[in-house]
Formats: C-alpha cells, sequence, structure tokens
C-alpha cells in the first residue's frame, strides 16, 4: 500500500493541511485564516507566531489510519522573511509578507545593475524580493542588531523560519525555491551567491543551509506520531505543478492574491526578455526552471477596489461582468507594477466613467490584461499550446476564465478543483503519476471585439503611464 501524503499549505489568507490518497485522491482539509496588518504605506505584515499555531492548529485535526505509512512535504510563501533569534527560536520581526515592499526607495537609490542581476539570480531587482528587506531589518530593528552581534540572528525565508519551529531539532534550512526569491541565490551553483551577498551586506551566517527540494529534511511531530518532512518548495512553484506547469509548450495561470503565468523552460532555453527564470524545485541534483510573469495585484487589486469603492466584498463579480459590458479602464499598479514593465512606483487609476460595480469589472480586466501582457511575451517566439490552464481563487469566477478566453483567443481550462498549490506538492511528492483531472472548458468567443478595443487603449494608457 502507497504512502499517505500530508501536505502543509502555508498562504497569504490561510494556513492549510490537507491529506491526499496516493491516488491524488483528498482524503481531508482542514483550513486557519490568518491576519494580515498594514500598519504602513507598503508595510505588510503577519505574526510569526499566529502563523506557526495556525498549522499546528490544522496539524491537530488530521486523521490518520494507524495502519497507514505517510509523508509530508510543505509549501509557503515565497519572498516572505523573518528574523529570529538562533537560541531561543523567539521571532525577532513580524513576518514580512512578499508583498512588503518598505524597502523599495533604498533599493532605488542602489541604481543596480538590473541584468547582471538577472544574470545570476534570473530575478530583476524588486522590493518584493528578500534582499532588501533583510537589508532593511538589519538597519532598522534593535533585536535584529543586538542578535547579530550576539551571533544568534537567523534571518531567511518564510519556510526556514517554519521547518526551524515545526521540525524536530530546530534545523536551520530551506530549500532552493524559496532561497531563490531572496536575490542572494544564484541559479547556477545552487548556492548563495558572494559578490549579492557583498552587494547587499548580508553575510552568510546569517543564512539558512540549502538543501534539495526532495530530501530528508526532518521529523514533523503530528499527535503521537513522527512523520518524515520530504518536500518543501514555494506555494506558486507547487502550484505551476499541479497545473502541469512542467510539460513542455503548456502555459499555466496561478491566480490569488496575485498572479502568476508560467510555461517551462528545458536545460538549454532563455527565458523571454522582461519575465522571470524561477525555479521551481531541486531533485536528484536536476534543478527544474520556468518562465515566470508576474501580477502583483490580482485578487488583492479587487479588495483594494471593493474597500475604496465601499463595497462589502467582489463575490459577484460574475454578475456584475454580465452586467457592464463595457466598463472604464484600469491601469493596476496595486502592489508596484510587476512584469513585464516593472515599474515599483506606477499610479494605479482609472480612465473613464462609471459605477462601483462597472469599475469592479475594470479591475478585473486590468488582471486579465496584464496577463495577457505577460502571455505575449512568454509566447513570443512560438512555442506555446492553443490553451492555458488555470488554477487558484480567482480562476473560481466564471468571468475571470471567459474573459481571459476572449483577451487571449485561446481556450482556458479550469480544473474541477482549484486547490493547484496543495494537490500540486501531493503529485511532487508522489513522483509525478498520472493523475486523471477533469476540467471546465472556456472557448474565446469570436464575435466579443469590445475587450480586444479596450486591451488596445488600456495598452496606450499604460505606456504612457509607465514613462512619465
Amino acid at each position: 500500500m502507497n504512502d499517505l501524503l500530508l501536505v502543509l499549505d502555508q498562504g497569504g489568507q490561510s494556513s492549510r493541511v490537507a491529506l491526499y490518497e496516493s491516488d491524488g485522491s483528498l482524503l481531508q482539509l482542514h483550513s486557519e485564516r490568518v491576519s494580515t496588518s498594514t500598519p504602513h504605506r507598503g508595510w505588510v505584515e503577519q505574526n510569526p507566531d499566529e502563523v506557526v499555531q495556525s498549522l499546528q492548529q490544522c496539524l491537530s485535526k488530521v486523521k490518520i489510519p494507524e495502519d497507514r505509512t505517510v509523508i509530508a512535504g510543505m509549501v509557503t510563501q515565497r519572498s516572505s522573511l523573518v528574523c529570529w533569534d538562533r537560541e531561543t527560536g523567539n521571532a525577532l520581526t513580524p513576518i514580512l509578507s512578499w508583498q512588503d515592499t518598505r524597502a523599495a526607495d533604498w533599493l532605488d537609490q542602489l541604481s543596480l545593475n538590473a541584468e547582471a542581476i538577472y544574470e545570476h539570480t534570473g530575478l530583476y531587482p524588486n522590493a518584493h524580493f528578500g534582499a532588501s528587506k533583510m537589508h532593511w531589518c538589519l538597519q532598522h530593528v534593535p533585536e535584529v542588531q543586538h542578535a547579530k552581534v550576539e551571533q544568534r540572528l537567523c534571518i531567511a525565508p518564510l519556510a526556514s523560519y517554519l521547518l526551524s519551529r515545526l521540525l524536530k531539532g530546530t534545523p536551520f534550512v530551506v530549500d532552493p525555491a524559496n532561497a531563490s526569491r531572496t536575490l542572494l541565490y544564484n541559479i547556477h551553483t545552487g548556492s548563495w551567491d558572494p559578490q549579492l551577498m557583498t552587494l547587499f551586506d548580508i553575510h552568510e551566517p546569517l543564512l539558512p543551509i540549502i538543501q534539495p527540494s526532495s530530501s530528508e529534511w526532518g521529523s514533523l511531530v503530528v499527535g503521537e506520531r513522527e512523520i518524515p518532512l520530504r518536500w518543501v518548495t514555494g506555494d506558486q512553484c507547487a502550484a505551476i505543478a499541479g497545473l502541469g506547469g512542467g510539460e513542455p509548450e503548456s502555459v499555466v495561470i496561478n491566480a490569488g492574491t496575485g498572479a502568476f503565468i508560467a510555461k517551462s523552460l528545458t536545460a538549454t532555453e532563455a527565458p523571454p526578455e522582461r519575465l522571470l527564470q524561477t525555479l521551481l524545485w531541486e531533485q536528484g541534483g536536476e534543478r527544474h526552471f520556468v518562465a515566470e510573469g508576474t501580477v502583483n495585484g490580482a485578487a488583492s487589486a479587487l479588495q483594494w477596489a471593493a474597500n475604496s469603492l465601499s463595497l462589502p466584498s467582489f463575490d459577484r463579480l460574475d454578475a456584475w461582468s454580465a452586467t457592464y459590458s463595457d466598463p472604464p479602464l484600469f491601469l493596476n499598479g496595486i502592489g508596484g507594477l510587476a512584469s513585464p514593465f516593472w515599474k515599483e512606483n506606477f499610479a494605479s487609476e482609472f480612465i473613464g466613467e462609471g459605477c462601483s460595480e462597472a469599475r469592479m469589472v475594470a479591475v478585473l480586466e486590468s488582471v486579465v490584461f496584464l496577463l495577457k501582457c505577460n502571455f505575449q511575451q512568454l509566447c513570443h517566439g512560438g512555442g506555446c499550446a492553443n490553451q492555458i490552464r488555470v488554477g487558484g481563487g480567482l480562476a473560481g469566477f466564471d468571468s475571470f476564465c471567459q474573459k481571459l478566453a476572449d483577451a487571449t483567443g485561446l481556450t482556458i481550462l479550469r480544473p474541477e478543483s482549484l486547490e493547484a498549490t496543495a494537490k500540486g506538492l501531493a503529485w511532487l511528492m508522489a513522483d509525478c503519476p498520472d493523475w486523471p483531472e477533469q476540467y471546465r472548458t472556456f472557448y474565446a468567443n469570436t464575435e466579443c471585439d469590445g475587450i480586444s478595443g479596450r486591451y488596445e487603449r488600456w495598452c496606450e494608457a499604460m505606456i504612457e503611464g509607465v514613462n512619465r
């Protein structure tokens, strides 16, 4: 009998623990909400103890049959960061979310060679990534400064902190995918980069040991049992795997708080210009990459708009989209404008008149338009399939999927289960079996020329805004 698969999925809105059968069927799913605070503009924080406790509470609810063996894996938010005391295990800072850009001004002042950093890391310098947050903590948090002097400081991705709190022996380790989002990891050597550590003034003893995504991480205590943790990677990495993003020519989108579009890269293939070369995982001495386009403001932009327009939620997005077929335009810089434009301080704005509900549709279309921009960049040289597989919470809206089909002219496939992240990791843990999946299909409406016209006008307005 094959192992059961226990997945810890720590996300921005909640922590979840899922138990899968070896054939991919979901047996149990337990969830606990986690809170987020924004004390200042550009600051996005979470409570480290709350996040740890949320995972522990989920684990306490899991019922594992005594006659079954089980292995575990964990996925976390990439680019989220925390500092803690190596001796006590106590956090010295909040979790600085991947959405946190408090160090953006400092990063801009460095006048970095973006192409040189990209060559080492596959990333463009950006305040969402870890290095600038690490520098900020070292400069502004007395507890962090004191722990550094006392040689007790750990400063690392969220995944590393959770491993130290949840595993026996409190290891100080991290996987390559989460390490790569610090701007300190060299994707060619698979190790911390001396030049980048010098550039950002981060010393290697402060950083965790890197080990392969698929390896022996330690023991996770669940009730009376000790369960071996065998896999660790980033949430989007697992979601891309769960949606089939590792297959040649396939294009996948995972749309939640942010939205991410990805296409597999061969060992010798370079990513298209202005997109990221994202490390998914390392297994058996091989590192697996995709070309990735990033939209920082997806569901987060819709939530921002709902709050700004005094709407209780955006749950009625499908109905609003059916009612308002010619909405205004929205230039979406929520959370910073990412690929392919890369403008951190881009000013978001509506163009054209419309009621609150029509403006919500405009925000939805802005996410679709940003994804189309990235798709065009991703497939500029050809080699893409004529369909896109989508997952994540935002993909649960039919209007999102249909507008994506209409804007791109492609067929959109939405799996029956939108839990792409947890299931993706379970699939990796099971050694990538051929699990059956059912999809709902959204076809492009060839008579829908309104969205094409809005996209063209939106592109012109975006280029003008970027060049201001």
